[in-house]
């Protein structure tokens, strides 16, 4: 018998699993901000942690992509 854990965590801790793929989303976010912009200010680390919904983050994750300027992305916020 296989036992699939995510399955297991889905239905005992749907709220701590999908606080965790948020903060999965936010660290992405960051790591891109980061990596095409430097050095991420609190102010935009502070209201990226205010966005709890899944499609928010989701777009927010696009938008750092997407962005010619930390201004554009800021735009999102």
């Amino acid at each position: 018998m296989v036992i699939d854990m995510e399955e297991i965590v889905k239905e005992l801790c749907p709220r701590t699993l999908q606080k965790k793929k948020a903060e999965g989303k936010r660290e992405t976010v960051l790591q891109i901000l980061e990596v095409k912009f430097g050095l991420v200010s609190q102010e935009i680390k502070d209201k990226l942690e205010s966005i709890t919904t899944a499609e928010g983050l989701e777009i927010l994750v696009k938008g750092a992509v997407t962005a010619q300027t930390l201004e554009d992305f800021k735009k999102l916020l």
